[in-house]
């Protein structure tokens, strides 16, 4: 039940009432989600990322950054160093983005 309530992206005030999650509230938990992938590598690449680029982000891009947050590393890893690998559209721009941010050389 509580792992549902977290899906939902809403967070309880001290008097219980919900209020919505702000961007800045988004911000910070894409910003650790990035930083603490479960691999170094991982952990570095998109948590360099984060740390220069979020700040900035906003709708729909923030959406899309925070959705590419739950995929496996393994598959992040591969659309970044071979970005025509990359089997959905929606995560091309950001993966482009993350390759120029880190001067990897990829071509779409």
């Amino acid at each position: 039940m509580l792992r549902d309530f977290l899906k939902h992206k809403k967070t309880m005030d001290k008097d219980m009432s919900v209020i919505p999650e702000t961007v800045d509230m988004r911000r910070k938990r894409a910003q650790y989600r990035a930083n603490y992938r479960g691999t170094k590598e991982m952990d570095w690449v998109l948590g360099k990322f984060a740390d220069a680029k979020l700040s900035s982000m906003v709708d729909p891009k923030l959406s899309t950054f925070e959705l590419l947050l739950t995929i496996a590393d393994q598959k992040i890893n591969s659309w970044i160093f071979s970005p025509e690998s990359c089997d959905n559209p929606q995560y091309t721009d950001i993966i482009a983005e993350i390759c120029e941010f880190h001067d990897v050389s990829c071509s779409k």
